[in-house]
C-alpha cells in the first residue's frame, strides 16, 4: 500500500483502490469531506484489525471514526483496513519482546556515536548508509534497521495520516514501544532516537 510517503506491504489489506463502503454513521461534528465516504467498524471488511486498533490507540468507537475522518482529510487513498493493518505489522517489530532490535541499534551507534551529545549530521548520515547497505540481510544492522524505521513510520502514519501533532505522536509510540531506550541508560542510543524522531517529525 502506499498513502503519503510511507510504503508498507500488507498482505491483509484489501488491494489499491478498493472502494469505501458506505454506512448510517451519523455526521461527526459537521464534518464533510468531499469526495470520501465514512466506513463503519463492521462494514470495513476488517473488523477485527479495526478492534484492534481502537485498543493500540485507546480510544472506543466513536473515538476511532474521528481518527479515520481525520485519515480522510490528509490522504483519501488511506483507508481505515490498510491503517490498521499497517499499524498491527509495525507494532509487531516495535514490540521486540527479546530486545533484539534496540539492543542491534545500540551496537551500530556505538560504532559511530562516542558521546552522549546529539549525533552530528555526519554521523546520522554514516548510520543510515550502514543500515541501508544491509536491509534484510540477517545481521545486526538489519535488525537495528528494521527496529528504528518501523518507529519512525509508525510515528509518520499517525501525523501524516491520521492527524496527530508530531509531539503527540512522538510521545504516544516513546511511551508504548521505547520504554527500553529511555530505560536503558545508554545516552548516545537515547539521542539518536530523539534525532532521528525529530527529523521524520520535521523538528530538525
Amino acid at each position: 500500500w502506499k498513502c503519503m510517503k510511507y510504503s508498507w506491504v500488507c498482505p491483509a489489506c484489501p488491494p489499491p483502490g478498493s472502494p469505501l463502503v458506505p454506512t448510517t454513521w451519523a455526521p461527526l461534528g459537521g464534518l464533510f469531506i468531499p469526495g470520501t465516504e465514512e466506513v463503519g467498524f463492521g462494514e470495513a471488511g476488517c473488523p477485527a484489525l479495526l478492534s484492534w486498533m481502537a485498543d493500540e490507540l485507546g480510544v472506543d468507537e466513536e473515538g476511532l471514526q474521528v481518527y479515520m475522518a481525520n485519515a480522510f482529510v490528509f490522504s483519501t487513498d488511506c483507508q481505515p483496513c490498510v491503517l490498521a493493518a499497517t499499524l498491527m505489522d509495525l507494532s509487531v517489530i516495535l514490540e521486540d519482546p527479546e530486545g533484539i532490535g534496540i539492543a542491534a541499534l545500540a551496537q551500530v551507534i556505538s560504532e559511530f556515536v562516542t558521546s552522549a551529545a546529539p549525533p552530528s549530521e555526519e554521523e546520522m548520515a554514516l548510520i543510515a548508509e550502514e543500515l541501508s547497505n544491509h536491509v534484510g540481510d540477517g545481521t545486526y544492522y538489519a535488525a537495528a534497521g528494521e527496529w528504528i524505521d518501523a518507529l519512525v513510520a509508525y510515528v509518520g502514519v499517525l501525523t501524516d495520516e491520521m492527524g496527530w501533532s508530531v509531539d503527540d505522536a512522538i510521545a504516544f509510540v516513546m511511551e508504548n514501544y521505547g520504554s527500553p531506550v529511555t530505560e536503558s541508560g545508554n545516552a548516545a542510543l537515547m539521542t539518536y532516537v530523539e534525532a532521528r524522531l525529530a527529523i521524520a517529525g520535521g523538528v530538525l
